[in-house]
């Protein structure tokens, strides 16, 4: 699972940054969040990744239902309990 605050938005695809989780998708919701926050839903490669973002940054960036943006996600910022990251691996035997 990941968490929506862990995900950043770009409209170009970023480089020259540590985050090597770059998903290329489209934004299929826009819904207003907690106080000043909106959520919005990417569908990337038929997955939906949540994101939460200010207003200010939707109005900033210009987003809008139907733009191809991109999903910015910290490796760090994966949860290894839903990934199986982390857990004991078993030989054949």
């Amino acid at each position: 699972r990941i968490r929506a605050r862990d995900v950043m938005i770009a409209t170009e695809r970023p480089a020259g940054l540590s985050a090597l989780n770059i998903l290329a998708g489209t934004i299929t919701a826009v819904r207003p969040g907690i106080g000043p926050t909106v959520e919005i839903a990417i569908e990337c490669n038929g997955a939906i990744v949540l994101a939460r973002i200010t207003e200010q940054s939707k109005h900033t960036l210009r987003l809008a239902l139907g733009q191809q943006v991109f999903a910015v996600i910290k490796t760090v910022s994966f949860d290894s309990a839903t990934t199986g990251a982390g857990l004991p691996v078993e030989a054949d035997g």
